[in-house]
């Protein structure tokens, strides 16, 4: 019989490959089915055969990382998400070693299944040993409801809460009680009554009603023998909406007020439709939900109002917001207010601006200004940003009485009048020069220029001179210049003023001249001259060695005039005679020495002031000026 070698050899490694699968063992303690609370930390015991080998945990199907087993007490991290536990190898024998699996449990793996899993050292193939099924026992959860949702607030009566809405898996232990807990402020507005076999029912107090306990916070806790879990509830009841909030006064408008508001907080459960107000006796009105402003007008004028809002949804109105406001007032009386003469037809009205609380008043529009002459009236209406106006064709030499008062849009009331009086120029009188001012000064000079005058006064007249009239600060005497008029081509006129007193303060004016009339004198300019500037050399020095040369030279002159006429004398009369009385007095004349004015003391004359004198002013009609002080300052 021929007997196959390569088959017999083939027969006897499988039948050695399968004698040592049936002796790998591994096995898990606890297995078959476990049931555990939650929280609690569990141990298993893994024993596993030599014969294999890598052994790792399989936690619902992945796999960790390999255990050690080499050192007692060597340990491996084992990190399936969201599962994490410890493996640590506790020992062995000559065919087994054991390791101790540790690991806490949580909800996430409730229904968890465990193995170990090997590699053949044999045939290189995956062993597992039997599952572990693990059930996590859990406290229960509670689900806390209204009976009915959707409340009102004409409802006296709050729904009782259940918590009878238990969430349980299968086996797991029975709910054994259920507490309540109210928290509302205060709480004595929010209580009730626990009922049924485990108080799975709360029933609130029927005398209180729902806007007691709404946004109250109430809290259920369900127990088992596991543990408890809590849940909290809100109780939010429909009702009417809160009050409108956060009223403002905008800006006044005439004959009324912009008022604006925001919705209220709580809305009642419902959206807000639209909100009503009214001004008591004048104005009832009801908008859209969007609209939240309204502009109040048709008031009086200052009078106190009070404005109510309220706000609407599908239950019914809110209660009132009240604002009390002013309505806006007439504009203030106008101040600063001046006139001045133009010329002999024209008069000029100025003021100042009014500046106006924009939060309270309105902003002024208009200026409304009134002349008046006997009985004719002449009237002007001008822009809230302008502040002076010019009336012509007025009558010459005559005055005026004006009012002004500023207008906002308010109407009625009475208006505020600010009166001026004004007048023209008489007839032939020239025009008054403007815009003057200081070009330049020194310690003893002020240059002054001015804009020349276009009107002479009429036709006819010609602008002759400008006098200058200028006066210390704090004096009342005046002292004059004069100034003739320069070619007309050019309309600046400029003029130095000299022999001032350095470092002191000045008023300057001027007026106009024609061949019958000076006119006003302008608006005045201040000026202070410098300081005087310091002389390199000592000034009492310098004067003293003059006076002591000029007294040396004349005495040197006299002397010899004296010896010159002696010598004549004696040669004449053959003496040395004395000259008489007249001789002495003609010889003592000297040009720089005066005994009829001398003082003893040097007998200096004292400086003499010339006037300037006009050029070509051959008029003789005398000149006459509303003013005399400075007319008489001039003459002089």
């Amino acid at each position: 019989m021929y007997i196959n070698l390569t088959f017999l050899l083939q027969l006897l490694v499988a039948c050695y490959q399968a004698d040592l699968l049936l002796s790998q063992t591994m096995t898990i303690n606890p297995s078959g089915s476990l049931r555990a609370k939650q929280g609690t930390r569990v141990s298993l015991r893994g024993d596993v055969s030599l014969l294999v080998r890598s052994p790792r945990i399989v936690f619902n199907g992945k796999e960790s990382d390999v255990i050690p087993s080499d050192v007692v007490g060597a340990s491996v991290k084992i990190s399936v998400p969201p599962f994490e536990a410890v493996a640590t190898y506790v020992g062995g024998n000559a065919t087994h070693f054991l390791f101790q699996f540790d690991f806490m449990l949580l909800s996430e793996y409730d229904d968890a299944s465990i193995r170990i899993v090997a590699v053949s050292g044999g045939v290189a193939t995956k062993v597992y040993s039997p599952f572990l099924n693990l059930t996590v026992l859990f406290p229960p959860c509670c689900n806390v409801s209204l009976q009915q949702e959707a409340r009102n607030a004409t409802d006296p009566i709050i729904p009782p809460l259940n918590c009878s809405e238990i969430t349980n898996d299968v086996g797991n232990p029975a709910v054994t009680k259920i507490t309540w807990s109210v928290t509302s402020e205060p709480d004595s507005l929010c209580v009730g009554i626990p009922t049924g076999s485990l108080n799975e029912l709360y029933t609130f107090n029927p005398s209180h009603n729902l806007r007691n306990c709404n946004n109250a916070n109430v809290v259920c806790r369900a127990a088992n023998e596991v543990g408890s879990t809590t849940k909290t509830f809100t109780l939010i009841f429909n009702s009417v909406p809160g009050i409108p909030t956060n009223p403002l006064q905008g800006s006044p408008i005439p004959n009324g007020v912009a008022i604006a508001w925001q919705a209220p907080i709580d809305d009642g459960g419902f959206d807000i439709i639209n909100y009503k107000y009214d001004v008591i006796g004048k104005i009832s009105e009801t908008v859209p939900s969007a609209t939240t402003s309204a502009n109040i007008s048709g008031l009086g004028v200052a009078e106190l109002y009070t404005f109510t809002v309220s706000a609407g949804n599908a239950l019914g109105r809110s209660d009132r917001l009240n604002v009390s406001f002013e309505s806006p007032d007439i504009p203030r009386a106008v101040s600063g207010v001046q006139s001045r003469i133009i010329n002999t037809s024209s008069t000029e009205i100025s003021w100042s601006l009014l500046t106006v609380d924009v939060s309270v008043e309105l902003n002024v529009t208009q200026y409304f200004i009134t002349i008046v002459n006997g009985t004719a009236n002449q009237n002007m209406t001008v822009s809230g940003d302008t502040s002076s106006v010019i009336f012509t064709g007025l009558p010459s030499g005559s005055y005026f009485n004006f009012s002004i008062y500023a207008l906002n849009g308010v109407r009625g009331g009475i208006p505020r009048r600010t009166f001026v009086t004004g007048m023209t120029n008489p007839k032939g009188t020239p025009g008054t020069p403007e815009q003057l001012t200081v070009k330049s000064k020194t310690s003893k000079c002020v240059t002054l220029t001015w804009r020349a005058v276009d009107d002479a006064g009429g036709n006819g007249f010609v602008i002759k001179r400008y006098i200058i009239a200028y006066s210390s600060q704090g004096s009342t005497a005046t002292k004059a210049d004069v100034k003739t008029v320069l070619p007309e081509h050019d309309p600046n006129v400029e003029h130095p003023v000299c022999e001032l007193t350095p470092e002191t303060s000045y008023i300057f004016q001027v007026a106009a001249e024609n061949q019958v009339r000076r006119g006003r004198l302008s608006e005045s300019v201040m000026e202070t001259t410098d300081k005087e500037k310091e002389s390199a050399f000592p000034v009492g020095l310098v004067v003293g060695l003059t006076i002591s040369i000029l007294v040396g030279i004349g005495f040197f002159m006299r002397l010899c005039c004296c010896r010159k006429r002696k010598k004549t004398e004696n040669l004449t009369r053959g003496s040395s005679a004395a000259p008489d009385a007249a001789e002495m007095k003609q010889m003592t004349k000297s040009p720089i020495y005066d005994s009829s004015q001398g003082t003893g003391k040097g007998g200096l004359t004292a400086p003499v002031y010339a006037a300037v004198t006009p050029v070509n002013d051959n008029n003789p009609v005398p000149l006459t000026t509303t003013n005399p002080a400075y007319q008489t300052a001039v003459d002089d």
